[in-house]
């Protein structure tokens, strides 16, 4: 079961890479920080006045750092954002995220890792809520993901993997919507079976609450198994499947099939990747769990040496479990490009169109215009 996490887009990407055997490499630190301007441009808002166009601006400064070790990865991101509106509903207000993430190979079998991500962001949703396909009116909006695990190496082909993650998301008193968190692990028995090839059995456990009483928490039960290849030097695929139990307190339990599908494509200077979930997960900010699919297509691309882009496009179906006739249909269409202007300068230009449909409502979309100027610099 894989629906619902939260980790967050804002915060720039931690990525961990398993380091080099001890007498190769020795410990480094290094330190980054960034400030600049930013500015978005709503056409329609999902708050503030209907059909007049809404503006964000703000000033955003930001620090980071990264410990690698023989033994021991640590990443770390944080940045703030003074924020001033007009057109949209809302007071001036203030953004922030971090996130850190640790990996720490304590013996030659044993990995033990630790990770949280927070944001407080005013948005139709925080980027990791529109990749789940659920998108909002213009809200503050926090979310908050915490992650604890170890892997087990048996064999050098066979290991074990288990993973317990709590997350959260909550929103402005006056947007309407209900704040909500889940609990969620999984132990995984993983086997590479040969060069191109790997399988795994998976079974998850996800404990649901709202704020709302109204509202009764749920639990469900999920057992998957899964199959990754690497069908040539430019293709992959990973596949998951199974069944999952969603159970609650006031009505009988309902079965049903998740699925998880993936097909990456590597290029000379960039990936291209579709996905597709279904499955069971909390729909955030409306009260209640929902039976969701969602399909995703990704393109990065390295345009030139100071040119790279990227298009996303994520269509979202949720349904309430308990009430077909509640729920919402979503689309999040995304261009992003970055220029380096030069040494530590990097200009930013996006365009989003978002989109949400309600069962028996009425359709809200909104064009979203971005700008940003940014300055970095590290040191050791």
């Amino acid at each position: 079961m894989k629906g619902g996490r939260l980790a967050t887009a804002l915060v720039p990407a931690l990525i961990l890479r398993a380091p080099a055997p001890a007498a190769a490499q020795a410990s480094t630190g290094v330190w980054n920080a960034h400030v600049g301007a930013h500015a978005s441009w709503y056409s329609d808002p999902f708050s503030g006045v209907p059909g007049q166009p809404g503006y964000v601006e703000g000033f955003r400064a930001g620090v980071g750092y990264t410990l690698n070790s023989p033994r021991t990865v640590v990443a770390f991101d944080a940045y703030g954002m003074g924020v001033m509106t007009q057109g949209t509903g809302a007071a001036d207000h203030f953004n922030y995220a971090g996130a850190i993430a640790v990996t720490r190979h304590s013996t030659p079998r044993l990995t033990l890792r630790f990770s949280e991500a927070i944001v407080s962001v005013y948005s139709n949703g925080a980027p990791a809520l529109a990749a789940e396909g659920l998108v909002y009116p213009l809200t503050m909006t926090r979310t908050n993901d915490l992650m604890a695990g170890f892997t087990y190496q048996f064999t050098p082909r066979t290991s074990f993997t288990l993973t317990a993650r709590h997350d959260l998301a909550g929103f402005d008193s006056t947007s309407g919507l209900t704040n909500g968190w889940q609990f969620r692990t999984s132990a995984s028995l993983a086997r590479q079976v040969s060069a191109t090839d790997a399988v795994h059995i998976t079974y998850s456990y996800r404990y649901s609450a709202f704020q709302d009483a109204a509202a009764p928490n749920t639990n469900t039960n999920s057992l998957t198994a899964g199959w990754g290849r690497e069908l040539s030097e430019r293709y992959s695929v990973a596949l998951d499947a199974g069944v999952s139990r969603l159970n609650r307190v006031d009505t009988p339990g309902q079965t049903g099939f998740v699925a998880d599908a993936v097909v990456t494509r590597r290029l000379n200077m960039g990936s291209l990747s579709a996905r597709y979930r279904h499955g069971f997960s909390q729909a955030y900010g409306y009260g209640s769990d929902r039976v969701y699919d969602t399909v995703g297509l990704a393109y990065a691309r390295t345009l030139t040496r100071e040119l790279s882009g990227t298009i996303s496009a994520v269509y979202g179906r949720s349904r309430d479990p308990y009430d077909p006739l509640k729920g919402f249909d979503t689309q999040n269409y995304h261009l992003g490009l970055q220029y380096l202007l030069a040494r530590g300068w990097v200009a930013g230009a996006s365009y989003a169109w978002l989109s949400r449909d309600p069962v028996g409502g009425l359709v809200q979309s909104t064009n979203n215009v971005n700008a940003s100027l940014t300055y970095g610099w590290e040191w050791r």
